[in-house]
């Protein structure tokens, strides 16, 4: 082969290049395919951060800190997919030494997320009765120098507002009644600062609230609801016991409802009675007429005007009437017929200017027909020109119409009629 065709020859391709093996073939390539991997999102059948469960359970607020103290060559480790970093850290991205360390970080961040259990409880109880003791000692031993047992009281007020969490745990009220706590609580009812009442009633009604006893019951086994069921129960029983009808009324009767929170405190008192009624209907019937409690509904309900209390306290009223045949007797002897009447009256020319203030005329009405299930009612009825008043109503044809009919009804439907 001579210069000219030795400069012009071409070898065959196919014969020339040798295949060379898939892993030395365009490592750049490779390179490139790893990097897309680290940074496209996890998919289905690709392992996450998130798989592991300890990671899982951090937060990133702590994962933040966690970085802030090892400095960035941690967080880079702590992220990291690299087999290297796995190898160095145990294989988990991380080492235990800092699982341990987020860990208490967590529980750091979040102290309420233990649950409370029995010894935790009584805890809480016995400091409670501490507090409450100093304060009681301190307002005796500086009865003319508030300074003296002002911070004793913002302890006890404190206390009150922890308390709050037992509502999550009502298995456990029957150490509130076995710590003697329950007494504790209604003595605090008639403490001279009144915010500290009103804190312990804020406590009862949210203690007490039937939606709190059965929250979450669905998930529950059977054996669990039993036992909040029995601890509600036992609440229930030991303030029943403590006459606490008669420390709410007397509660009640000292607050000045034109001031907001003594207004919200006693539609909390009554949202307690509410409670009570759902558990034990008969004993709180009873007890309202010996402990004041009907004395105070009927002259609430006598108060001119509209508010929120007078048509809570009218449907407290309508419930101890219906369950009651004692308490339509205690209502007649207590004038409550004519003040019904009286606070119907409004209503005979002109309808309710709310759909509140609808209902608590419906409550009125209701009121009325079931005190004239009781004999001695319809004569009082009569005599205080409840007929007439009906006819009235009935000739304005306004909202009252239907239940002024209904009034009719009762008063007529009894053999002696009206």
């Amino acid at each position: 082969m001579d210069l000219k065709e030795l400069l012009s020859f071409q070898p065959d391709r196919e014969v020339a290049v040798e295949k060379r093996p898939a892993s030395e073939n365009a490592p750049a390539s490779e390179s490139r395919d790893r990097k897309r991997k680290r940074l496209s999102p996890p998919r289905a059948g690709r392992q996450s951060r998130f798989d592991n469960p300890v990671e899982r359970l951090v937060p990133p607020e702590a994962l933040v800190g966690a970085s802030d103290v090892r400095g960035a060559g941690a967080s880079s480790a702590l992220w990291s997919n690299d087999d290297s970093t796995g190898v160095a850290n145990g294989g988990g991205g991380i080492d235990e030494e800092e699982r341990q360390r987020i860990l208490k970080m967590v529980e750091e961040a979040n102290p309420e997320a233990s649950s409370l259990d029995s010894v935790s409880v009584k805890k809480m109880l016995l400091a409670f009765d501490r507090k409450v003791l100093k304060n009681r000692e301190m307002r005796i031993k500086y009865p003319d120098t508030p300074q003296k047992f002002l911070e004793s009281e913002i302890e006890v007020h404190d206390d009150l507002q922890e308390l709050h969490a037992l509502s999550t745990v009502p298995q456990l009220y029957p150490l509130l009644v076995d710590s003697n706590s329950v007494a504790t609580l209604l003595s605090l009812l008639s403490h001279d600062n009144s915010d500290i009442a009103l804190a312990t009633i804020d406590l009862l009604h949210e203690l007490t609230d039937a939606n709190v006893v059965r929250q979450g019951t669905e998930e529950e086994e059977e054996d669990d609801e039993e036992d909040e069921a029995r601890g509600a129960k036992s609440l229930i029983d030991a303030l029943l016991q403590g006459n606490c009808l008669a420390h709410f009324v007397q509660n009640m009767e000292r607050l000045d409802e034109k001031q907001p929170d003594d207004s919200d405190g006693v539609h909390n008192t009554l949202g307690i009675v509410e409670n009570l009624c759902e558990f034990s209907m008969d004993t709180v019937c009873a007890q309202a007429v010996q402990q004041g409690l009907m004395h105070w509904l009927v002259k609430r309900v006598k108060a001119r005007g509209f508010d929120a209390n007078k048509l809570y306290a009218s449907e407290i009223l309508a419930i101890l009437l219906q369950n009651s045949m004692e308490n339509r007797r205690v209502l007649g002897d207590l004038n409550g017929v004519d003040i019904l009447l009286q606070s119907l009256a409004v209503y005979k020319r002109r309808d309710p200017a709310s759909n509140e203030e609808t209902e608590l005329m419906g409550n009125l009405f209701g009121c009325l027909c079931t005190a004239l299930m009781h004999a001695a009612n319809r004569q009082k009825f009569l005599d205080g020109e409840g007929p007439q008043l009906m006819i009235l109503m009935l000739k304005e044809r306004r909202q009252s119409f239907s239940k002024a009919l209904k009034v009719l009804n009762y008063a007529l439907i009894n053999p002696e009629g009206a």
